[in-house]
């Protein structure tokens, strides 16, 4: 009888010996350009977070991280099932599993995750979850002409800066989230304040609009910035965008990004400031919160 026939999955914490095992999965993730080898010793020593694996037939099936971000946010990330395990419910017993890993240790809070798979989606509404936004990638040609709109803000700005954010029409748009690292967080003060000791916070135009970034790769491995925060009062958003694409070429890229929100009432600013759609699928935010 072939083992396979009695297997049950079995999901468990990750453990240090699962590492050969992680690098054998991840090699077959994104053409083996997979972000996890790079997080995984510092995903097994977090104290906050919870790292699982999933066992089938005595090798290693799945991955998942229950991932802390700040006081009463939580984040399901990388996700993973080995190609040889797919249809087996894989996915789906990890999800359930690290669900209730939160539920047993954390009494309040929000946990999210997102995902463009459809199976996915629907597990999320079976665990009950709701969908927050949706996200895809836009990106435009920097623009190298002079920039003098933008000035860097300081720490004691921060305060300030949020509240030009909140109130612009765009913020929620954005589901009202903070976009860092593929993931999406509620905009604390010290992720903005971590992005002003970086240099990536500034107020737009004397202080009408504010700007925070990051940076990622694109798929040809270039550096491009992307917008985690923005906000301004809409007649001047499509002329923020355009001196957003002037910051890009002033620090050296040759594109500027953002992980946009698919709301149909921010689209015509996108395409008007002369941003394009990079990706055909978009990205679900799904939250699940207890009070």
């Amino acid at each position: 009888m072939n083992p396979e026939t009695l297997a049950r999955v079995v999901c468990r914490p990750a453990l240090l010996k699962d590492t050969a095992a992680m690098l054998e999965l991840t090699s077959h993730i994104w053409e083996g350009n997979d972000y996890i080898p790079q997080v995984w010793h510092e995903w097994l020593a977090d104290p906050e977070g919870f790292l699982a694996v999933a066992e089938y037939a005595g090798r290693l099936a799945g991955i998942a991280m229950l991932e802390y971000q700040g006081p009463g946010e939580w984040y399901f990330a990388g996700l993973r099932v080995h190609p040889d395990f797919e249809g087996r419910g894989i996915a789906s017993q990890l999800h359930d599993y690290l669900l209730d890993v939160w539920q047993r240790s954390h009494r309040q809070g929000v946990i999210r995750l997102t995902t463009h798979r459809p199976k996915v989606k629907h597990l999320c509404e079976r665990t009950g979850f709701t969908m927050v936004c949706e996200y895809t990638i836009f990106s435009a040609p920097a623009l190298p002409e002079p920039v003098g709109a933008f000035t860097p803000i300081t720490r004691d700005q921060v305060a300030a800066l949020m509240a030009i954010v909140e109130r612009s029409p765009v913020f929620e748009w954005q589901g009202r989230m903070y976009s860092h690292d593929w993931s999406w967080s509620a905009p604390r003060s010290e992720l903005v304040a971590q992005a002003v000791e970086r240099g990536r916070a500034w107020f737009w135009n004397d202080g009408q609009g504010a700007l925070v970034t990051g940076e990622d790769t694109n798929d040809d491995g270039r550096l491009v910035p992307y917008i985690a925060l923005i906000g301004c009062p809409l007649e001047h958003l499509p002329h923020m965008l355009l001196d957003y694409r002037r910051l890009a070429a002033a620090q050296g890229y040759r594109e500027a990004g953002w992980l946009a929100s698919l709301h149909p009432d921010l689209q015509p600013y996108l395409v008007g400031a002369g941003f394009e759609r990079v990706w055909d699928v978009a990205l679900a935010l799904f939250e699940r919160k207890r009070d």
